[in-house]
C-alpha cells in the first residue's frame, strides 16, 4: 500500500513521546512491506538537519521535509484573541508548505493518508484535491482541548485560566468541525474514543494505541539501588513541567520524611534553569540526556505525576518495556490497559504518590513484580507491529 505520513514536526531525536509515536510507526508501515513517504513540517522548535538522520529516514522509507516558523509570537496571538479560528492550529498553516504536500501527494499517488494529530489537517483540502480517491484518516494522539481544558484547572493564575479556556474552547471547535470531514480516525484509547463521540465525531474508528519497536525478545536486567527513582520528560510541554513542579514542591519532601536517604533523579529536554535550584544530594538534576531507555534502566522505577493531557504516556511504555516499575497518577496511565499493583501502582493525591514510593522503595520484589509484569503486558498488547497491522486490515475492509 502506497501510504503517506503528515506530521507537524521530524520525529527526531527519540527523546519524548510524539516523536517515538510518529518514528515507530513509519517504521512498522515500511517493515510490513508499504511504501511510506513520510512528510514533516521542519519547524524552529524542533528544527532537525535532515541529512545527519539515521538509516530508517533513508532506507526503510522516504522523507520529505518542509521549513515553516510556528513560533508563537505575541502580536499574532494578541490579533488572534479577536477572531474566532484557533491558534494552535492557524500557525501550522503556510501556503509554501501546502503546495509542497500537493506535490508529494501528485506524485505518490496514496491509497492512504494519516494525518498525525489536528495540527496538519488545515492541509486537508489540500490532499483532496491532489488524491481525491485516498482514505484520509487522523491518528488522535490526544483530545487535544482537553489538555488545555486541565491546565485551566490547575494554575493559579486567574489570568491563565481565562486564556487556557480560550485556546481550549477555539481548538474544541476545530476538532469537531474538522475531524467528521475525515473518512476515519484512530483514537489512542477506548478513553479517547468516547469523549470524541461525546462531541459528536461520527465517522468511523479503529482505537490503535501507541505501539514499542521491540526487537529483543528477552527482558532487560534492570541495574539500579533501591530508593532510586526517575523522572524523564520533555520540559517543553507544560503538562510536563506542572507534572514536575507538583513533584518537587508537593511529593518529594513527603518522600523526604519518611526516607531521607531516597534519590530522585530527572532528565528532560528544553529543561528550564529554575531546575537548577533542586539539586542536592537527594535530587539529581541531568537535563538533556542521550539515551532515554539507558537512564529508564539505570535510575530506578518510573514516577508519572501528570495532572493534565490525554492519549497514551509513551514514557510509561518505554519504562515497562525496560522491566522497569512505575508509580503514576490515573492520568497519567489515562487510556492504557494497566491496573495498580499489577503492572503499575497508581496514586493520585501528593500523600498517596508519596507512600506509593517510599513503598516501592522499600521492597524490591514489588518493583521486580510490577517490572516484569508490565514487560509481558507490553509484549503482548503494545508492540506497534501489532497496532500496524490492525490499521492496514481496517482500510482495506473499507474503514468501518
Amino acid at each position: 500500500m502506497r501510504i503517506l505520513q503528515l506530521a507537524n514536526r521530524v520525529p527526531w531525536p527519540l527523546k519524548d513521546g510524539g516523536a517515538i509515536a510518529i518514528y515507530n510507526m513509519a517504521c512498522s508501515y515500511a517493515e510490513e512491506g508499504n511504501q511510506l513517504t513520510l512528510f514533516c513540517l521542519n519547524t524552529v522548535k524542533h528544527q532537525v538537519d535532515v541529512g545527519s538522520l539515521p538509516t530508517p529516514f533513508h532506507k526503510q522509507f522516504r522523507l520529505v521535509d518542509a521549513p515553516i516558523d510556528n513560533r508563537v509570537r505575541l502580536i499574532p496571538a494578541l490579533i488572534n484573541l479577536f477572531r474566532s479560528d484557533s491558534y494552535n492550529i492557524s500557525r501550522f498553516w503556510s501556503k509554501e508548505v501546502a503546495l509542497r504536500i500537493a506535490e508529494v501527494a501528485t506524485e505518490l499517488q496514496p491509497e492512504m493518508v494519516q494525518f498525525e494529530g489536528p495540527f496538519m489537517l488545515p492541509y486537508l483540502p489540500v490532499i483532496r484535491e491532489a488524491v481525491p480517491k485516498a482514505c484520509c484518516i487522523m491518528r488522535a494522539h490526544n483530545v487535544e482541548h482537553r489538555i488545555w481544558e486541565r491546565m485551566a484547572e490547575s494554575v493559579h493564575s486567574k489570568l491563565k485560566a481565562r486564556y487556557f479556556r480560550l485556546l481550549a474552547r477555539r481548538l474544541k471547535q476545530y476538532e469537531v468541525n474538522t475531524l467528521n470531514q475525515l473518512d476515519g480516525f484512530l483514537p489512542i484509547s477506548e478513553t479517547d474514543l468516547t469523549t470524541f463521540r461525546e462531541l459528536g465525531i461520527t465517522i468511523p474508528a479503529l482505537v490503535s494505541s501507541a505501539g514499542m519497536l521491540l526487537r529483543n525478545v528477552n527482558m532487560p536486567i534492570i541495574d539500579s539501588a533501591p530508593g532510586q527513582f526517575s523522572f524523564i520528560g520533555s520540559l517543553d510541554w507544560l503538562p510536563n513541567t506542572e507534572a514536575l513542579d507538583w513533584l518537587l514542591v508537593e511529593v518529594w519532601p513527603l518522600v523526604l520524611q519518611k526516607a531521607p536517604d531516597f534519590v530522585l533523579h530527572v532528565a528532560g529536554r528544553n529543561m528550564p534553569k529554575r531546575y537548577r535550584q533542586y539539586q542536592s544530594e537527594c535530587v539529581k538534576i541531568y537535563g538533556e540526556v542521550e539515551d532515554g531507555k539507558d537512564f529508564l534502566r539505570n535510575h530506578g522505577p518510573l514516577l508519572v505525576p501528570l495532572l493534565s493531557g490525554s492519549g497514551v504516556r509513551i514514557k510509561i511504555l518505554e519504562a515497562l518495556a525496560e522491566g522497569q516499575a512505575v508509580i503514576s497518577t490515573a492520568t497519567g496511565a489515562e487510556g492504557l490497559e494497566l491496573q495498580h499493583n499489577q503492572q503499575l501502582l497508581i496514586a493520585n493525591t501528593a500523600s498517596e504518590f508519596a507512600d506509593a514510593i517510599v513503598t516501592l522503595g522499600n521492597s524490591p520484589e514489588l518493583s521486580r513484580r510490577l517490572g516484569e509484569n508490565g514487560w509481558m503486558k507490553v509484549q503482548s498488547s503494545y508492540t506497534q507491529q501489532v497496532q500496524t497491522r490492525k490499521i492496514i486490515n481496517w482500510i482495506k475492509e473499507g474503514v468501518k
